[in-house]
């Protein structure tokens, strides 16, 4: 291949590995394009915080044949402070506990990740998998 030959959608031949800005595709441009991906037939699956990824996805992509969050991570954070005294969510309560004015601008920022606001959305068949004794990803979060 030579010059500008397109050898994948966003690289040339010539090309070093980066797109360039005119080559870069739009967020959820191959996801929402069926060309590119068939939503009946894909799955998502993520462990910890990739399971709260592929809660994130389920909650945004339409008619996904199924979704399977293993231990998911970034779900139900006031929950999560309630119930787990280790970090990431001691690292919470210290910040909070010497900015105590800003706790709801805290858990409004959190909840714009927080997958279970996701998964509130998610039409897809799911099989989920919890770790009873976890303090990082504590059961009842999930």
């Amino acid at each position: 291949m030579s010059g500008s030959q397109t050898c994948r959608p966003g690289l040339t031949a010539a090309s070093t590995g980066t797109p360039s800005k005119a080559e870069e595709p739009r967020p959820n441009h191959k996801i929402n394009n069926p060309v590119y991906t068939d939503t009946l037939t894909s799955s998502v699956q993520g462990v910890s915080q990739g399971g709260g990824l592929a809660q994130a996805v389920a909650g945004l992509v339409p008619n996904l044949l199924a979704v399977m969050p293993d231990v998911p991570f970034l779900c139900h954070f006031r929950r999560a402070l309630d119930v787990s005294e280790t970090n990431p969510y001691e690292e919470i309560t210290r910040y909070l506990s010497v900015r105590r004015q800003t706790v709801d601008q805290v858990f409004s920022t959190l909840s714009y990740f927080d997958a279970v606001n996701f998964a509130k959305r998610a039409n897809a068949p799911a099989l989920f998998s919890v770790a009873l004794r976890d303090l990082t990803c504590p059961p009842s979060t999930v």
